[in-house]
């Protein structure tokens, strides 16, 4: 991957160019999407490495 294409993302990003919105996720599933947090925080145990028996 050039870097050119990357700072050409970040410059479409920061323009409120890259913003994109669709309904696929609703249209393929028949649920609304969820946000990152929410996604985060319903699958929490998979983001939390477990503790180490000592």
């Amino acid at each position: 991957m050039k870097l050119g294409y990357l700072a050409t993302m970040a410059d479409l990003h920061r323009a409120g160019r890259y913003d994109r919105m669709s309904d696929d996720v609703l249209t393929l599933t028949g649920q609304e999407p969820l946000s990152v947090q929410e996604f985060v925080r319903k699958n929490a145990a998979t983001f939390t490495a477990p503790a180490k028996a000592a």
